[in-house]
């Protein structure tokens, strides 16, 4: 039970600095108010958001 939970930690993380990573990709290329960037975000705050329960 313990290694599940610490390898579903392990793949949010890793989603977490993917969809990051692409969000600041973004931004830098279309700005940080363009809809893309802005959905990125969003998408970002909840995986944080699940993270941190």
């Amino acid at each position: 039970m313990m290694r599940k939970t610490c390898k579903g930690t392990k793949n949010l993380l890793m989603k977490i600095n993917r969809l990051r990573k692409k969000m600041i990709c973004i931004g830098m290329a279309k700005g940080l108010s363009h809809p893309e960037t802005l959905k990125y975000s969003e998408e970002l705050d909840e995986l944080i958001y699940k993270f941190q329960k």
